[in-house]
Formats: structure tokens, sequence, C-alpha cells
């Protein structure tokens, strides 16, 4: 939202729920001028965070995530992609959006968002290329 209100044009690749929750996502998105890109999927339901606040003052988690991303997408136009702490570490979408990233056309920028909750996901779940140094995340080709 922040580069829309900037004056920069701004797509979006989600796995939306056609819900309520979905609604409201997307008559944001709309309501800031962020377009759908072309060949999104469509979740069954919306991916949901639960926070709940500990005697202590501490947050607990609790997720419902669905998660996908198409295998391939039109680069037409596209100069940055940002991929979100779930879209690198929650399969089957992680493993899709690795494969996007690695096949993208010479000059195409990335920028991520390594923020993922350790509670989040289980070591197994981590997609193939996927590793965790204690300074950042990357991804191996």
């Amino acid at each position: 939202m922040g580069l829309t209100r900037l004056g920069h044009v701004v797509s979006e690749l989600c796995y939306i729920g056609d819900d309520a929750y979905g609604e409201v996502l997307h008559a944001k998105l709309r309501d800031e001028g962020i377009a759908e890109q072309p060949g999104a999927l469509t979740a069954p339901a919306s991916s949901v965070a639960d926070v709940r606040l500990t005697a202590a003052g501490d947050a607990e988690y609790e997720f419902s995530v669905l998660w996908d991303v198409p295998t391939s997408i039109d680069w037409d136009g596209i100069r940055v992609v940002h991929a979100g702490s779930i879209a690198l570490a929650l399969s089957p979408g992680a493993d899709h959006v690795l494969e996007l990233l690695q096949g993208r056309p010479a000059g195409v920028r990335v920028t991520i968002d390594p923020n993922v909750r350790p509670a989040f996901l289980p070591r197994e779940g981590r997609p193939s290329g996927w590793s965790r140094s204690s300074r950042s995340p990357t991804w191996s080709n």
C-alpha cells in the first residue's frame, strides 16, 4: 500500500479466500489502488491469525493458514517482487514462490520479509531450498 501511496503501480498475487475476510481484504486492496495479478488462485478460506496475551503480557499465536500460488506468472511490466514471510516458509506455496523467484527475468529485484515466528512452522514443513542462519534467512539455488 505504501508504494501505491507514493505513486507506483502495484499488483498483488495473494491466496485470499472467497469469504467475508477475503471480501474485506480485496476491498481494501482495491481502495488502495492495488490490482490483482492475473492468475491468482482463490483459497477455500482466508488465512487468519489469532493473537492472545498471556497473564504476563506475552503474545501467543494460533494460525489457521492455507497457502498456495500459481507455478507461473506473467512477468511483463514487473520490476520488483516482494515475498512475505509465509510465502517463503509454508509449503506448498513456498516451493512455488522459490521457483518463481529463481526463474524471474534478469533485472527484476526481490524484496523479502523474513519475519517467521518460530512456533509458526515445523522444521519438516520448510521448503527444500530454505535455510536459516542466525543472521538472515536465505534460499539456495
